[in-house]
């Protein structure tokens, strides 16, 4: 009579059986992999977090949205999260890791009366300088993905560049000093090349 042995006591029938599920259970946890998870919220306060959590859905939104030109719920988000935001907080939320919070916190610091134009004028070349992050924009019926950059170049610092594209004149709220106006639109339209091409 033969004697029978049992493989799984012999480890190294184990030791792949092991290795597979390993290797499973780390391709899985890697691939629902958030950086949001390890942001530093220290410093940023729950009601601007809360704010935070429900924004970085639903993109930007113009004034007015959809067929009915009707103010959206995530427009007054926005505006809120920029007038209740200390300074601080948006400087903090420009290193959020969704390119959505870091519109509203750049778009909050630069209509910041507060901050110098020096200042910025060195934040949008940060912005410049992130290139490329995209954004989902909406403004009446249509929805596009556009660069951070040219989101805050078109919509936030030219004056009706939507209508006119050919306009090259920044908001006067900005007081931008003619050098740092072309700077700014020499990067900007140089960034726009790269991309077309």
């Amino acid at each position: 009579m033969k004697r029978q042995t049992n493989k799984l006591k012999n480890p190294r029938s184990i030791f792949p059986l092991i290795t597979i599920l390993g290797m499973t259970l780390l391709i899985l946890c890697s691939s629902f992999y958030n950086k949001e998870w390890y942001f530093d919220w220290s410093g940023i306060r729950p009601q601007i977090k809360d704010s935070i959590e429900v924004a970085k859905y639903y993109g930007i939104d113009a004034k007015y949205v959809g067929y009915a030109n009707r103010k959206s719920n995530q427009y007054d988000r926005q505006r809120w999260l920029m007038k209740n935001a200390t300074r601080q907080e948006l400087e903090k939320l420009t290193t959020y890791p969704d390119e959505t919070i870091k519109a509203i916190a750049y778009k909050g610091l630069l209509r910041d009366p507060s901050i110098t134009r020096n200042d910025k004028f060195s934040i949008v070349l940060k912005v410049f300088k992130n290139h490329p992050e995209y954004i989902y924009y909406t403004r009446g019926c249509v929805a596009e993905r556009m660069e951070l950059s040219q989101y805050l170049m078109e919509n936030v610092l030219l004056e009706n560049f939507i209508f006119d594209p050919d306009n090259r004149k920044f908001h006067k709220g900005f007081n931008f000093t003619a050098a740092q106006e072309q700077h700014l639109l020499n990067k900007y339209y140089t960034l726009a090349d790269k991309d077309v091409n």
